[in-house]
C-alpha cells in the first residue's frame, strides 16, 4: 500500500447539519491515515464546536478559518493549501458525504502527475431529506438497489456514480471525457504548488472509481 500522506480539504461554509454526515462519512473510512482539512469561510462558532467533537471521536481535523466578508471560498482553500504539508491533497465540499472507501480508492491511484477528478450521485432535497432525518444512514447511500430505486422515484440522478462496478467496466465506461468538479478531485501538492513555476502541465485522468455522494 502507498504510504504518502493524504490531507482532505473540505470548504465550508455553516451547514452544520450536512456537515456531520459528512463527518460521519469520514469518521467511518477503510483508510484511516488521512488528515482533514477544513476551509471555513467564516461559518459561526457551532461549526467549530462539531468539529471539536469530531476530534475527540478520532478524526484528523485541523481548521483554518477567515471572517465572513462575503463570498471568498478561493481565498480560505488557497490558505488552506499553503499551509498543508501532505504529499497529496483531496478537495471536496461540506455537503458531500464519501463513500467508505474514498480515502482507500484514492490512495490507489494517486501519482505526482497526474490529477485526479471524480463524480458525485447528486441527491435531490427527497432524497437528501430521509439521511437527515434518519429514515436512511450513510450505509445505505451504497446500496446499488437504494441508489437505483430512488434515482427511479427522480429523488437522485446519477446513481451509477455510487455502485462499485469492477475496474474492466468503469475503463471501458469512462472514455468519455469529462470536467472536473471542484468538489472532488485530487493531485499532488508539489504538482499544485508548481503550476505557475517552472513546471509543464499535467496529465490529467478521469477517476475510475464512483466513490461520492451529494447530501
Amino acid at each position: 500500500m502507498k504510504t504518502d500522506s493524504i490531507e482532505v480539504i473540505m470548504a465550508a461554509y455553516n451547514n452544520v447539519g450536512d456537515m456531520r454526515l459528512v463527518l460521519e462519512g469520514y469518521l467511518r473510512q477503510t483508510d484511516k491515515n488521512f488528515e482533514l482539512c477544513v476551509a471555513d469561510d467564516g461559518s459561526g462558532p457551532e461549526v467549530k464546536q462539531l468539529l471539536d467533537v469530531y476530534k475527540l471521536l478520532g478524526l484528523n481535523i485541523r481548521h483554518i478559518w477567515q471572517p465572513d466578508q462575503g463570498f471568498r471560498k478561493t481565498s480560505i482553500v488557497n490558505k488552506a493549501v499553503a499551509s498543508s504539508k501532505a504529499d497529496y491533497i483531496i478537495f471536496t465540499d461540506n455537503d458531500c458525504i464519501p463513500s467508505k472507501h474514498y480515502i482507500a480508492d484514492y490512495r490507489q491511484r494517486l501519482e505526482k502527475d497526474v490529477v485526479l477528478i471524480g463524480r458525485r450521485v447528486d441527491m435531490y432535497k427527497s432524497a437528501s431529506d430521509l439521511v437527515r432525518q434518519h429514515q436512511a444512514s450513510i450505509h445505505t447511500l451504497e446500496s446499488p438497489f437504494w441508489l437505483i430505486w430512488q434515482s427511479l422515484r427522480r429523488r437522485l440522478k446519477r446513481p451509477e456514480m455510487g455502485i462499485r462496478f469492477p475496474n474492466f467496466v468503469l475503463n471501458i465506461w469512462n472514455r468519455k471525457p469529462r470536467g472536473a468538479i471542484g468538489a472532488n478531485m485530487a493531485m499532488s501538492r508539489e504538482a499544485l504548488l508548481s503550476v505557475n513555476a517552472t513546471m509543464p502541465i499535467i496529465k490529467v485522468t478521469v477517476w475510475k472509481k464512483p466513490i461520492y455522494f451529494g447530501a
